[in-house]
């Protein structure tokens, strides 16, 4: 990715939970990110509105509200 534009979690949405200057980037290697934990949005650019936060592009659900889990 060139020039992000957010700093701190370089327009992934998410920073990691125990670091929260840096990216969340679960199962991704080989990119600035962390892995050391649960993932949370990131203030900078996904603050809460009362909504759902957004999402990484990459996200896949496990759990689908009323359907229950997803296989």
């Amino acid at each position: 990715m060139t020039n992000p534009r957010c700093k701190v979690c370089d327009d992934e949405l998410w920073v990691c939970e125990n670091h929260p200057n840096t990216p969340w980037r679960k199962r991704r290697k080989g990119v600035r990110g962390c892995e050391c934990g649960a993932g949370m949005p990131c203030l900078a650019c996904n603050e809460p509105s009362g909504e759902r936060p957004r999402m990484p592009k990459d996200f896949i659900p496990s759990y689908d509200g009323d359907k229950g889990p997803v296989h």
